[in-house]
């Protein structure tokens, strides 16, 4: 289980056993008056005098006192479904509903809201001084940190996969032109060594020997259809990733310690992800070698654009969407651990 993964189930399963205990079982005020125990919780009053106790539900108490304590009890209950469900997505499928998260998110604030109402602002009605004294329990607290760890667990869960580690992203240097002499007008070829991030690798390359053996989900080769990609990965694995698995991409470069190429990550469920490299030989239906740019910047922006083309629906991280906005480069991954620390969350 990834780290993401941990930290969803640790808060989910943290705040609903918090929740349900404060909300089911425990007190939130005790009256003691002429004789006479009561205890008050959300749901109901139970009162106790020389061994025999009664109940009666606090619905059939007046003013707003009551009603509070029973928004707060449904809604509490409610939620705590809720967060079950969203950390179950993220658990089994690791995708939330966003729309069910910005929904439950504000009724967490509105439960905040009822819980001081009910326990702060109005209280028990006891009638008149000689009825006892009110004695508030922590209940009302410990309902608080339950919502919060609620809004966390929340959170947790939606959060986006694709929301990798990304450093600055660095760009090659400007090409100039000499103003004199006899090369006024023509263009310098660049000075950046052969092993920069934006040099031009022929889709048909071999794998160069620096990254042989040294990256996961590399695609040699794949077949690109109007189903999806039947790819063949550097270790001799064959994966078919369908269109309609497919969540999102990602374009990235690699480490300058590993060349540094332009690489664009194709994000299915877990241990379907494909990587586009320069040197992945990608045919079939949609494409052809010769159809993509022989630059491997614009090469990663023509795959991004065919995946996305067949799943509308993929998410793009800021960093890719700047990448495909823009005219630079892919941001950069600055070294080896980063890189792992990208490929672990694709895991």
């Amino acid at each position: 289980m990834t780290g993401e993964r941990l930290r969803v189930l640790i808060a989910a399963a943290l705040s609903i056993a918090l929740l349900l205990v404060v909300t089911l079982t425990m007190p939130w005020f005790v009256v003691k008056a002429m004789g006479t125990a009561m205890t008050i919780d959300l749901h109901e009053v139970k009162a106790c005098q020389h061994g025999a106790c009664v109940s009666f539900a606090l619905a059939k108490a007046p003013g707003s006192f009551p009603w509070l304590g029973n928004v707060t009890f449904y809604g509490v209950l409610a939620l705590t479904a809720v967060v079950a469900y969203q950390a179950g997505c993220r658990l089994l499928v690791d995708r939330a509903n966003p729309l069910v998260t910005r929904i439950a998110s504000t009724a967490v604030a509105i439960l905040v809201a009822t819980v001081f109402g009910f326990a702060i602002v109005t209280g028990p009605d006891t009638g008149t001084a000689e009825m006892g004294s009110v004695v508030r329990t922590w209940a009302w607290l410990l309902e608080i940190l339950g919502l919060v760890g609620a809004a966390a667990s929340l959170y947790f869960s939606a959060e986006s996969p694709l929301d990798l580690p990304v450093a600055r992203a660095t760009f090659p240097p400007a090409i100039e032109k000499p103003t004199t002499g006899p090369l006024a007008g023509t263009e310098r070829p660049s000075e950046k060594p052969i092993t920069g991030g934006s040099r031009p690798l022929h889709p048909s390359m071999p794998i160069p020997a620096l990254v042989k053996g040294k990256l996961r989900y590399c695609v040699m080769s794949g077949d690109v259809t109007r189903g999806g990609i039947d790819a063949r990965r550097e270790d001799g694995s064959t994966v078919l990733v369908m269109w309609r698995d497919v969540v999102g991409v990602v374009a990235r470069r690699l480490p300058p310690a590993l060349l540094g190429a332009t690489f664009v990550d194709i994000v299915s469920s877990a241990g379907q992800t494909l990587r586009v490299l320069p040197w992945s030989r990608l045919t079939g239906a949609l494409i052809e070698p010769t159809t993509l740019p022989a630059d491997e910047t614009e090469r990663a922006r023509a795959v991004i654009a065919l995946v996305t083309a067949q799943c509308p629906e993929a998410l793009l991280d800021p960093a890719t969407r700047a990448f495909v906005d823009g005219t630079g480069a892919a941001a950069q991954l600055p070294d080896v651990e980063t890189l792992a620390v990208h490929d672990a969350r694709l895991a």
